[in-house]
C-alpha cells in the first residue's frame, strides 16, 4: 500500500473560556504532508478430511487451517484542537490466525454439530484512543495481544415443522506487550484496572427455535430467539465497560401461498435498556434500540 496524507490546521482566534474549554485555542495556521509505503506478505494455509459417515453420522468434516492477516498503516486526520495528532501515523497491524474445527450432519440430517477452536496472535495491534479529557482521537499501536476461544453451532429437527438452534462463544483475550505511553499503557495507572483488549466478552450465546404447521389459510409460523452476552470494554482506555445484557426477539406469521406472506414480528420484546457504547472522557453513551414491532405484508415475485 502506497498512502499519501496532507492536512492544514487552522486555529481558532477565540480563547478557549469563549467556547468553555479549559484552554485557549491556537490562532495559528500549520500543515503536514505524510507519505508512506507498507507491504506484507500475507499466506494462508489449510487442510480438510472428510470421513465416511456411517451409523447414525451422515457426514463428518474435520478441517485446521493458519493465515495472516494484514491491516495497512495510516494517519490520525481527526485533528481538531491541534495539529500533534496529524504529525503521528500509526504502523501496519499484523494477525496470524490458527482454527481447527470438527462439521457433522447426524440422525438422519436432523441434528447438525459444528464447533472449532481458534487462536489469533495479533502484532501492533490498531485501537481508537481518547486521550487529554477528550480533545484527542487518534489511532495508536497500542502492544500485542492474544485471542483465543471456541464456537459451537447446534441446529435440530426433533419433529417435522421444528427446528432448534443454538449458537455459544468462550472467548479469552490478553495484551501480551504494551506500547509505552499508548491508551492501554496508562489505563492502569488512570484508572486502576488491568487492562484487556476491547470488544471481547468472556462468553456469548442464542438460542431459539422456528415452528411452523399448515392450516386450512396457509402455513402459520412461530420464532424467537435469545441472545445473551457477558460484559466487556469498549475502548482501548478500559474505561468504559458494557454490562452484561440480554435480547429476546420474535415473529409471528403466515405463509398465504407461496409468494405472500403476513408476519408481525418484535424486536428487544423485554423493552431492556441497554447501553452497548459511550465515552467516560466525553460524557455520552449510545442505547440498542427499544422494543420494535414491525408489521409487514410481502409478496413475492
Amino acid at each position: 500500500d502506497r498512502k499519501d496524507f496532507g492536512i492544514r490546521f487552522q486555529g481558532l482566534p477565540f480563547p478557549g473560556a469563549f467556547l468553555g474549554l479549559p484552554f485557549d485555542l491556537p490562532n495559528r495556521a500549520d500543515s503536514v504532508a505524510l507519505d508512506d509505503t507498507y507491504s506484507e506478505v500475507t499466506p494462508k494455509l489449510g487442510v480438510d478430511w472428510t470421513l465416511n459417515p456411517g451409523g447414525n453420522v451422515d457426514s463428518l468434516l474435520l478441517y485446521a487451517s493458519a493465515a495472516k492477516g494484514f491491516k495497512s498503516g495510516g494517519y490520525n486526520g481527526i485533528a481538531i484542537f491541534g495539529v500533534d495528532d496529524a504529525r503521528r501515523p500509526y504502523a501496519p497491524e499484523t494477525n496470524w490466525t490458527y482454527e481447527a474445527g470438527v462439521k457433522t450432519d447426524l440422525l438422519g440430517n436432523r441434528l447438525r454439530v459444528n464447533a472449532a477452536a481458534f487462536f489469533n496472535d495479533v502484532s501492533d495491534l490498531q485501537l481508537n484512543a481518547t486521550l487529554a479529557g477528550g480533545t484527542s482521537f487518534p489511532v495508536q499501536n497500542v502492544g500485542d495481544s492474544e485471542l483465543k476461544g471456541i464456537e459451537l453451532e447446534i441446529s435440530a429437527v426433533p419433529v417435522e415443522g421444528l427446528t432448534l438452534f443454538a449458537n455459544a462463544a468462550l472467548m479469552d483475550g490478553e495484551f501480551t506487550r504494551l506500547q509505552p505511553g499508548s491508551s492501554v499503557a496508562l489505563a492502569g495507572p488512570s484508572f486502576g484496572v488491568s487492562p484487556t483488549p476491547p470488544q471481547i466478552p468472556d462468553y456469548s450465546f442464542a438460542l431459539g427455535f422456528d415452528w411452523r404447521t399448515a392450516t386450512p389459510v396457509g402455513t402459520f409460523r412461530l420464532g424467537a430467539d435469545w441472545f445473551r452476552s457477558d460484559d466487556y470494554v469498549i475502548a482501548a482506555t478500559n474505561d468504559f465497560v458494557v454490562s452484561a445484557y440480554d435480547r429476546v426477539n420474535a415473529f409471528v406469521g403466515l405463509d398465504v401461498t407461496e409468494n405472500f406472506e403476513l408476519r408481525v414480528s418484535a424486536k428487544n420484546v423485554l423493552d431492556d435498556d441497554t447501553v452497548i457504547s459511550g465515552s467516560r472522557a466525553l460524557g455520552g453513551f449510545i442505547l440498542l434500540p427499544p422494543r420494535e414491532i414491525l408489521v409487514s405484508a410481502t409478496w413475492r415475485l
